[in-house]
């Protein structure tokens, strides 16, 4: 019988304080539990990440930063900030009214700048910088490789991957450095930690010998079509018109066309996409459109108490473990 870990992995935060994560985890997990009875003897260890966020409890490294000093930038470039001091070096726009524009359309735009890009995109910013990269992965992976660590003599171990938003990219990068990445992952000269790299190159070869699988990756959120972007090799790929294959993180490996991933995703939530046709029409893969929210903020963070994600998670889950 394959030991079977599931890890719970969160994304960008467009609250202005974001606190743990637990209850979205916690929310999702009983949720599935409650559709699908036999997870609960099916899944051998719940693993819940946090990162970017300092809160009492919490991790504490360089990424744990982040929320206080969006904090401090929304707090200097908010318009209702900038309009308080006019003058000659910040001048307002003329005129009584100032610039009126449409009805309702200024307020909406200025919630999604304010929070949704600012506390949220911010987020991904940082991830797409080296010293974010770093941060984020030392801490994400870190957590992760701790908790897989008393697992290393078992004859066969599955992760259950459900990830959020930007946690989906991370995630992604996390599998692809274990399961398709020939030469060394960058990883490994990003952590100083040397229990980490010794882990994840265990789990590399552990991965070689089909030891390690993969045994689902629930996308909520997914940014994966413009994080592909950062590297040039996918770039000229997709300019090419050709399409990426999930072998890469360990999915649809030889013959095998098990429904292992699962996307999801709100045509309302601006930060969430499609991803499934950037592996063309693989049968490993299926996607999901669902309904989280109607507004562009709770779209993108109502994923976790969804029925239909619900519901499609815990089958995935269920069917793999």
């Amino acid at each position: 019988m394959p030991t079977n870990v599931l890890i719970f992995i969160h994304g960008i935060t467009p609250e202005e304080r974001p606190t743990s994560h637990q209850r979205d985890y916690r929310d999702l997990w009983e949720a599935m539990q409650v559709e699908r009875p036999t997870l609960t003897r099916q899944i051998d260890k719940v693993v819940e990440v946090e990162w970017g966020n300092r809160f009492v409890g919490g991790p504490m490294g360089p990424d744990t930063l982040l929320s206080d000093a969006e904090r401090q930038i929304a707090g200097r470039v908010r318009f209702d900030v900038v309009e308080q001091h006019p003058g000659p070096g910040n001048v307002l726009h003329p005129g009584v009214l100032g610039d009126v524009g449409i009805p309702g359309v200024r307020r909406l735009a200025r919630n999604i700048r304010e929070r949704l890009v600012q506390f949220g995109l911010a987020d991904a910013v940082y991830y797409a910088s080296e010293d974010g990269e770093r941060a984020v992965r030392n801490a994400i992976y870190g957590k992760v490789l701790r908790e897989l660590r008393e697992y290393k003599a078992t004859p066969e171990l599955r992760l259950h991957v459900v990830a959020h938003s930007l946690g989906v990219t991370v995630a992604h990068d996390f599998l692809y450095g274990l399961f398709g990445k020939f030469e060394l992952p960058d990883f490994l000269a990003q952590t100083n930690n040397a229990l980490d790299r010794q882990d994840y190159e265990f789990w590399r070869a552990r991965a070689a010998a089909q030891q390690l699988i993969v045994g689902s990756f629930v996308n909520m959120a997914s940014q994966l079509p413009l994080f592909v972007l950062r590297k040039q090799k996918l770039v000229t790929r997709l300019a090419e018109g050709k399409v990426l294959s999930p072998a890469d993180i360990g999915i649809g490996l030889g013959t095998d066309q098990t429904v292992r991933w699962l996307v999801v995703y709100d045509v309302d939530d601006v930060l969430g996409f499609a991803t499934r046709e950037l592996y063309g029409n693989h049968p490993s893969i299926r996607q999901v459109q669902v309904d989280s929210g109607d507004s562009p903020i709770g779209a993108h963070t109502e994923y976790w108490r969804t029925a239909m994600v619900v519901r499609e998670a815990a089958a995935l889950v269920a069917s793999n473990a």
